[in-house]
């Protein structure tokens, strides 16, 4: 889980453009490691719905605060 979400997040955000991209690299890791976890302790199959609602509340914040450079 944390190379396939580590991959598709850091290739989304380079093709999206941003500031550079080892600042990109450090939202990938985070959010990879953070959807790692959530599908940790996901009970009975329901990591299908909390993985992509953590990535995706892991990247708006991260996209949020960068937003601003």
């Amino acid at each position: 889980m944390f190379a396939a979400s580590f991959f598709s997040v850091f290739g989304i955000l380079l093709l999206r453009g941003g500031p550079v991209w080892y600042l990109l690299m450090g939202i990938a890791l985070i959010t990879a490691l953070v959807t790692t976890l959530v599908e940790l302790y996901a009970k009975e199959g329901n990591d299908t719905v909390y993985c992509p609602l953590a990535a995706t509340m892991v990247m708006l914040l991260f996209l949020q605060m960068i937003s601003d450079l």
